[in-house]
């Protein structure tokens, strides 16, 4: 398990999947979708917090990123998002 997991780079969960789960998400948001992450045992939630970053730059949009963890490890969130 790795609670310090970025969104990029050599500890990035992109590396893990195998693919830009957040250009997934932009480009559905492109479209005028509603987009969603779900973040099961996100550790810090520095992935997550980290994708709002980049859809945040893209202007008002309907997403939501949750992310679930058993032990209370969540990095604070950025003041443009909330909790």
């Amino acid at each position: 398990m790795n609670r310090e997991r970025q969104l990029t780079g050599v500890n990035g969960c992109m590396r893990e999947l195998g693919f830009d789960s957040v250009e997934v998400l932009i480009d559905a948001h492109r479209d005028g979708q509603t987009v969603a992450w779900l973040d099961l045992c996100c550790g810090t939630a520095r992935a997550l917090i980290q994708a709002a970053d980049r859809l945040a730059a893209l202007g008002p949009a309907g997403s939501e990123l949750v992310g679930v963890e058993l032990v209370d490890a969540f990095d604070p969130p950025h003041r443009d998002h909330p909790a």
